[in-house]
């Protein structure tokens, strides 16, 4: 079962009396659960070892096989083993064999057994020969025929006259019974010994020796044995292939349409579709897991293992066996099968079954599976969660350096001003609680190879437990940045941006309440690598006049008048400097004006790669956040938006290129927003 992962659910299907034989097959298939079935198996085998060829000369061809072994057996893992497999002497022997494979079966291994024999059995004593059966025709030797008023023909051959009455005694037979060797005699004998007529003995009965008519010329002749003038040959070689597989000892399977999983109009994943995926890939990476595609023919109802063929220009979906590209057009459902070999050594198989709807089809499946989609969704259950994918999406490859700031409400404010920091040091952000950093977190840290961790805020923001676990438990380099409040923190990181720069820089200055203003502009603040500072309401402080003066180059207001009053344009002139306000009537206007100001056609930030899309409501400004880094790397900006995008936004995005891709950063954007975003 799927842990920690409350939003798929498998419902369990029971495996333990189910037999499946494949008539294409050419072997039967027994289930390891089956014990009765492989008991009964064993048995048989067991009678095998004990079933020889009979001892009496005279019913074999081949004189050599008598008291023999009828049956060879050979035991082995797999089909192409079997062949070259050497022939077993024993039961004894089988059953060692046996014993070692069987107790060592992985999922989906078998033991198959194969036992051959060129033989026939004749008589209630199941006497083994090794000769086919004949037939009479009506015209052999050595029988008088006689045809009746029908037609039918029926012959007589001559035995030894009664010893009593000396009368004639014959055989008779008719078209179509098995035919007798006249050359080989069926002597009577008493006590071990052939007998004459008188019932004195003549010779003790050895069955190695085929006596006849020359041989033992006074024996009472009671019958003949079966003609064996046409051995049997390989045409008439009997094979018989068992297998044992080794089957699962749990079977979970769960069905989706495509619809549960994905919304073709805006070419993204439900949260659903893409909570599943991501556990898909998380269990594949895993060597404990083994994570199989099929796609199933409509036509035949066949499962057929595929894979994605990935190349540099465009990976497509082709299937094992024969490598051609795989046609949805064909597909009844995929399957995406995931064994699991747990600690008790037992397989456990999540079976994922997808099929397609009227509206949706299995070409959008195949679309996820090579991530072929409209918008990519970066997200998780929570907000750490939702950090972590933005950070495994925009360093793929692993970065030295790490971001981390507090995800709690209460202390976003200590991050806003971090991604500038984050773009300098080529950086993810990740969030921590206060007091406990998740274990997601740490799992992203060390898949990164983080050695430097920046810690944005105080120990009111994030705890010194973090600091000290970060440090001595995982011996990371941990470098905190915090000031007083806000505003000096701002400064402190600030600082640390331009501490390498020989030129002056754009400097952001952003209201100490303006979250969503300063997350609009924080991915142009991280391309630019420029700063952002929070500022009071009224005027400038000190500390903050003291960095202007120093690194600015030229500023930029953010937000109205509500956050960040003319007072402050006025401070910015008197040391000399250029402001622009970027604004609008709300936050969703501010973030239009700051899309139109750097990334219109032929402005410094233009290009028509990405569009990054996250919300802007209090409880989940904390998304755009993390997104900031990523942002800021590729050059694209954030569009923050909530139920639905304001005038401003629609008229801007209207004016600038449609971009090739579009990244939703956190769950919950309203599919009537993404819409509009692509086909505006």
């Amino acid at each position: 079962m799927i842990k920690g992962k409350d939003i798929i659910v498998f419902s369990t299907i029971s495996v333990l009396t189910v037999t499946s034989v494949n008539a294409i097959s050419p072997y039967s298939v027994i289930e390891t659960t089956e014990e009765e079935k492989i008991s009964k198996l064993k048995e048989n085998i067991y009678k095998m070892f004990n079933t020889r060829y009979t001892k009496n000369a005279a019913m074999l061809n081949n004189t050599s096989n008598s008291g023999q072994v009828v049956y060879k057996i050979k035991i082995a893992s797999s089909l192409e083993e079997i062949k070259n497999a050497k022939e077993l002497n024993n039961y004894s022997e089988f059953e060692k064999e046996f014993n070692n494979i069987y107790s060592n079966l992985n999922y989906k291994e078998k033991i198959v057994i194969r036992y051959t024999t060129t033989s026939r059995i004749i008589g209630e004593d199941d006497v083994v020969v090794d000769y086919k059966e004949q037939k009479y025709l009506g015209d052999e030797r050595d029988v008088i025929w006689s045809t009746l008023e029908d037609g039918n023909k029926v012959g007589k051959i001559p035995l030894s006259p009664d010893t009593e009455t000396k009368e004639p005694r014959f055989i008779k037979v008719n078209i179509g019974d098995t035919k007798l060797d006249t050359s080989k005699p069926i002597f009577r004998t008493k006590n071990g010994y052939y007998v004459d007529e008188n019932g004195y003995s003549i010779k003790k009965v050895n069955e190695s020796i085929i006596e006849t008519k020359e041989s033992l010329p006074n024996g009472i002749i009671d019958g003949y044995y079966e003609d064996t003038s046409e051995p049997l040959t390989d045409e008439d070689k009997i094979e018989v292939t068992d297998a044992i597989v080794k089957r699962a000892d749990e079977l979970n399977t769960i069905t989706y349409n495509v619809t549960d999983l994905y919304e073709s109009n805006v070419g993204r994943l439900t949260t659903l579709g893409n909570e599943l995926f991501k556990y898909i890939e998380e269990k594949n990476s895993l060597k404990d897991y083994t994570v199989i595609f099929e796609g199933v023919d409509k036509y035949t109802d066949n499962p057929k293992e595929i894979y994605i063929d990935k190349n540099d220009n465009n990976s497509v979906v082709k299937y094992v066996d024969d490598k051609k590209i795989v046609d949805s057009n064909y597909l009844s459902k995929i399957n995406i099968i995931i064994e699991e070999k747990n600690q008790d050594n037992k397989y456990i198989v999540n079976e994922i079954v997808i099929k397609p709807v009227r509206n949706a089809g299995l070409e959008n499946i195949l679309d996820i599976m090579v991530n072929n989609m409209k918008t990519s969704v970066f997200a998780g259950v929570d907000r750490y969660k939702t950090s972590v994918e933005v950070s495994k999406n925009g360093f793929k490859d692993g970065s030295k350096n790490l971001v981390l700031v507090s995800g709690d409400n209460e202390a976003l404010v200590d991050g806003l001003t971090a991604t500038p920091l984050a773009a300098t040091l080529d950086a993810p952000i990740l969030l921590t609680s206060k007091n406990n950093i998740p274990d997601v977190v740490i799992e992203e840290i060390e898949r990164l190879g983080a050695k430097n961790i920046y810690i944005v805020g105080g120990e009111n923001s994030v705890s010194s437990d973090i600091s000290d676990k970060l440090e001595k438990y995982y011996g990371k380099n941990v470098t905190r940045i915090d000031g007083e409040d806000r505003y000096e923190t701002s400064i402190k990181v600030s600082e640390e941006v331009v501490k390498n720069n020989n030129d002056k820089v754009d400097v952001f200055i952003v209201g100490g309440s303006g979250l969503a203003d300063a997350l609009s502009v924080s991915p142009v603040a991280g391309s630019k690598k420029s700063p952002i500072i929070l500022t009071n309401k009224e005027n400038l402080s000190i500390e903050s006049k003291y960095f202007l003066s120093k690194y600015a180059n030229s500023t930029y207001m953010i937000g109205g008048k509500s956050h960040i009053s003319n007072n402050i344009s006025r401070d910015i002139v008197n040391l000399g400097l250029t402001t622009k306000r970027l604004a609008g009537s709300n936050r969703q206007d501010t973030n239009a004006a700051i899309i139109k100001e750097f990334y219109g056609v032929d402005k410094e930030l233009y290009n028509d790669e990405c569009l990054v899309v996250a919300k802007s409501n209090d409880g989940s400004l904390v998304d755009a956040l993390s997104a900031g880094a990523f942002a800021s790397k590729v050059n694209a900006p954030i569009v923050l938006v909530g139920s639905e995008l304001s005038e401003d936004q629609e008229d801007v995005l209207i004016s600038i290129d449609k971009k090739k891709s579009l990244v939703q950063v956190g769950y919950g954007i309203y599919n009537s927003v993404l819409d509009f975003i692509l086909n505006r």
